[in-house]
């Protein structure tokens, strides 16, 4: 079935999990309930065993999507979790903080540990994300997306000019939607290698990729 997260960002710590079958009968999973703090960040691994929720303490905590459990707690920023983002193996996690902490953090799924520190020093909002062969993680900061290498962290040296940091869903490319033109910038080098009209897909888990149509007034998510 579909995996629901429902929570409302920055005002409570209320999350509920549902199921949703293919006869489109729904059902609660799972309460998670946090009195004190609020739900800032929320991200479902690609293959749908752990939700990451990224509190404005500045703390992260995984759970166990099939029952709510908890599986670990990540004391990770000084500021509130801006962005989670996992890995597509389900190996690493990533996450960026607001201005007291600028620094985008790489953890272990599981066991919370950090394995890098990736000081792009970004005091805006940006994407984070990894591509979907794992090779790369993409970072945003003040000058645009720093694209690291998954396999000793390091900086590759080009910024591609985007704030958004989605890779493509043969991990070649990443994606920079500007005025309703889409460029994909090559992952060796920073160049532009594709410009398409405007258009917001995503990769699934499974290599699939979907658009996601939403119409607000009746409630209504459509995937194509």
């Amino acid at each position: 079935g579909v995996l629901v997260v429902e929570y409302s960002l920055n005002e409570s710590g209320d999350v509920t999990l549902w199921q949703i079958s293919e006869e489109e009968e729904s059902r609660v999973v799972a309460n998670i309930i946090e009195a004190e703090y609020f739900v800032t960040a929320m991200e479902i691994s690609p293959d749908g065993e752990t939700l990451a929720l990224g509190y404005n303490n500045g703390e992260i905590r995984l759970f166990r999507t099939s029952d709510g459990a908890p599986t670990c707690t990540i004391q990770a920023h000084r500021d509130f979790v801006m962005s989670l983002a996992f890995s597509w193996d389900g190996r690493y996690l990533l996450s960026d903080s607001w201005s007291f902490d600028p620094f985008t953090y790489v953890f272990s799924v599981s066991d919370g540990l950090k394995i890098a520190t990736l000081e792009t020093e970004s005091y805006e909002p940006g994407r984070i994300s990894f591509s979907p062969d794992n090779q790369f993680a993409a970072v945003t900061s003040f000058d645009g997306a720093h694209i690291h290498s998954t396999s000793n962290w390091a900086d590759l040296g080009f910024v591609i000019p985007t704030f958004e940091g989605r890779f493509t869903c043969d991990s070649n490319g990443l994606i920079a939607v500007m005025e309703g033109t889409v460029n994909i910038y090559s992952m060796t080098d920073g160049d532009v290698i594709q410009t398409l009209d405007a258009g917001d897909f995503y990769c699934l888990f499974d290599g699939r990729t979907v658009t996601i149509d939403v119409d607000t007034q009746n409630n209504i998510v459509t995937l194509n």
